[in-house]
């Protein structure tokens, strides 16, 4: 960056500059898509746990009262 002669390479510290905030955005991304498919997948698991849920809900109340003691 700094050359011998006390000069500064200002182009070439823009350039790193651009470079990092490009990997930064690509790793943004990557993880906010990372996030969308974790809520995606917390959806589909919390609607399982429902249908889940209201099927057992329904066996037990299938069972006859006198067979619950």
């Amino acid at each position: 960056m700094a050359e011998p002669d006390g000069n500064y390479d200002w182009k070439e510290n823009l350039r790193l500059l651009n470079e990092a905030a490009r990997l930064n955005v690509e790793e943004h991304e990557r993880i906010w898509k990372a996030i969308d498919t974790l809520r995606n997948s917390v959806l589909e698991t919390n609607n399982g746990i429902a249908s889940l849920t209201s099927a057992i809900r329904d066996l037990i109340n299938r069972i006859p009262p006198e067979n619950l003691r």
